[in-house]
């Protein structure tokens, strides 16, 4: 039964979020479940929001280059991100038995998941991009957010893919 005051609880979540100079891309690990989504969005918005979500905090984790309109190095980053992502997931977190508390799980989920999937996945593009004269760079953090739900973002009918987007 839902409360009267469900419209203001706020559920904690983070993603990896890749911002391109015109749009964003996101890595969600559910932290209620593990599933990994993520979605390619135009145009780029900031604070980042998708569906019931929004952007509360957010810390850098590094940069790629990658060739103007050449999307390969981004799709790379995105998949080895996510597969890194459940590979932690399914290490650390998976059990779900040593937090109770959904603050406490995120906070852990950042540390233990997607930092360093993030980390790595970057680690992975060194040296990948071919350099030409037209180079843009891609910011990629650590956002943390609030949902409305305690759900991924695929379950409102956002069209969020899961992996190789």
């Amino acid at each position: 039964m839902l409360s009267k005051f469900s419209f203001f609880t706020k559920y904690p979540t983070a993603v990896i979020l890749v911002e391109h100079p015109k749009s964003s891309q996101f890595i969600h690990v559910v932290p209620e479940g593990g599933t990994v989504e993520g979605a390619h969005i135009t145009p780029r918005i900031t604070p980042f929001r998708v569906m019931h979500g929004r952007e509360v905090s957010r810390e850098a984790v590094g940069s790629f280059t990658y060739p103007e309109k050449d999307f390969s190095i981004s799709r790379i980053f995105a998949d080895a991100a996510s597969e890194r992502a459940t590979e932690l997931w399914n290490a650390n977190m998976s059990s779900g038995d040593a937090v109770g508390d959904l603050r406490d799980r995120v906070a852990l989920l950042v540390q233990n998941v997607l930092l360093p999937a993030a980390q790595d996945a970057l680690k992975d593009l060194e040296g990948k991009a071919q350099a030409t004269t037209n180079m843009v760079e891609a910011s990629v953090f650590i956002v943390r957010m609030t949902r409305s739900k305690p759900e991924g973002f695929h379950a409102r009918g956002y069209p969020v893919k899961s992996i190789g987007f």
